[in-house]
């Protein structure tokens, strides 16, 4: 490649005004030597006699820093300058022989074309969406072109996607069949059921999240409140708690009656918990399997509430908020792909039967000092939430099979019943007895185990490959 002329490329001087530098052992270098003395004397006067105007070498190495620094003047330079120069700048180096700042440069070049692009992605990202939504909203969808606009930025494409499927839909020409009456009354029926669980679809998916809105504070703030009030016998009144209940209350909608700043805060707080919890167990109703909600009716049904109910309470009220809004989330994925509600409610059953939503209530007794501790109080088990559309939906509600690498079948309860044993197996090697067994209490506690890790363990092995979920 013939040798490109530097001078010439940054300053419009040509290389042939530039000195050439004498090669020791070279034929002729001492003349060549002394020749360069001379130019440089000569370099020495010419710099005198340009009034100390820089030389070409010195205006090549502004023209380089010029080149490399990202702002001209003190003002920044735009991607595409700084592109550009950087490039120029590469081509410079290479010139030089200095690969190693050419390949330097040149990666500053490649990351600001990879910035420039995502910028540009992004804008047209925006822009495609900004685009669907205004032809969604025009087609008379209001709300899905709301939807649309909101989930921007969120890494969601729910709405979005179904804002292309129906103008995609709408796009279709229509067809020129012929049907019959009967046909004819069979599509307008199917048409109508569809109508009408899209109707449920977004009644659920609006009434869950404000549910979620309107309560979920309330909650949180009652979780705090189970620190402040004192339970049990002899609990005193307290009327910053009894005020705070008292507004709770009254956000929720209940009639609580005019605030009496010398009730008891323990006998108002089990007031308000218990009422807030009927009201939600039955807004809510499906979202928590039939087991949990008897669990906990069963563990908090005493007329004065201990502390540990109380955090029971609060805890599974949160928990069946989250869950109702899994539920409605996981109600729109399989109306999209199946056309119908039909099997929905029957498939999330079994779906929150297999995978519950708490801990449950758990306590363990110390074998020698009979002390009981609480070692599960129905928190949330949060591993358990969002399988539904990955287990549940592809089969339209059939419980999963796992196969191992080994080409073994497994179910959830096969696979809750290895988390048990393992758990059993590592209490008897503790107990160094070979002839261990396992009390009641024991078996409660590994069978919380599984309850607590089934998701997190089958969420795992299905990522590393040692499950696949069969079809």
């Amino acid at each position: 490649m013939a040798r490109q002329d530097i001078a010439g490329l940054l300053t419009g001087i040509s290389s042939t005004q530039q000195p050439v530098q004498p090669i020791p052992g070279t034929p002729g270098f001492r003349g060549q030597f002394g020749a360069a003395r001379a130019q440089g004397l000569g370099a020495g006067v010419g710099r005198m006699m340009r009034g100390g105007a820089p030389s070409t070498q010195e205006r090549i190495q502004g023209a380089m820093f010029e080149l490399s620094s990202p702002t001209t003047d003190g003002t920044a330079k735009d991607t595409a300058t700084r592109i550009a120069d950087l490039t120029k700048l590469a081509r410079v180096q290479q010139v030089q022989g200095n690969t190693a700042a050419a390949a330097q440069t040149a990666a500053q070049v490649q990351q600001l074309r990879e910035q420039a692009l995502k910028v540009q992605q992004s804008k047209a990202a925006l822009a495609s969406r900004e685009d669907v939504a205004a032809q969604v909203r025009s087609a008379g969808y209001g709300k899905i072109a709301d939807a649309i606009v909101s989930e921007a930025g969120s890494g969601n494409k729910v709405a979005l996607e179904g804002g292309i499927k129906l103008l995609t839909n709408l796009a279709q020409p229509p067809k020129k069949t012929i049907l019959t009456p009967e046909e004819e009354f069979g599509l307008a029926s199917r048409k109508s059921l569809f109508d009408a669980d899209v109707k449920t679809v977004t009644g659920a998916a609006e009434k869950a999240g404000n549910r979620f809105t309107q309560y979920a504070p309330i909650v949180a703030q009652m979780k705090e409140l189970t620190d402040q009030v004192e339970f049990g016998a002899g609990s005193v009144p307290l009327a910053t708690v009894n005020q705070t209940l008292h507004s709770l209350g009254s956000k929720l909608g209940l009639d609580v009656g005019t605030l009496d700043p010398e009730a008891d805060a323990t006998l108002t707080y089990n007031s308000l918990s218990k009422r807030l919890k009927a009201l939600l167990l039955e807004a809510q109703k499906g979202a928590i399997s039939n087991l949990e909600n008897t669990e906990i009716t069963k563990n908090t049904a005493n007329p004065s509430q201990t502390s540990n109910q109380a955090q029971a309470l609060v805890n599974f009220l949160e928990a069946g908020l989250e869950s109702d809004l899994n539920r409605s989330a996981a109600q729109r994925a399989w109306l999209e792909q199946t056309k119908s509600l039909t099997g929905f409610d029957a498939a999330w059953r079994q779906y929150v039967e297999d995978f519950p939503r708490t801990s449950g209530f758990t306590v363990d007794e110390d074998p020698l000092t009979k002390d009981k501790t609480v070692v599960s109080n129905f928190e949330m088990v949060k591993e358990n939430f969002n399988l539904f559309n990955q287990l549940y939906l592809p089969s339209k509600g059939k419980a999963p099979v796992f196969v191992n690498k080994q080409g073994k079948g497994m179910t959830v309860d096969k696979i809750k019943k290895e988390i048990v044993q393992d758990r059993l197996n590592e209490m008897k090697k503790v107990s160094n007895n070979p002839n261990w067994k396992p009390t009641k209490q024991q078996k409660s506690l590994a069978e919380l185990e599984a309850r607590k890790n089934i998701g997190k363990l089958i969420t795992l092995r299905i990522s590393n490959g040692t499950y696949t979920v069969a079809k």
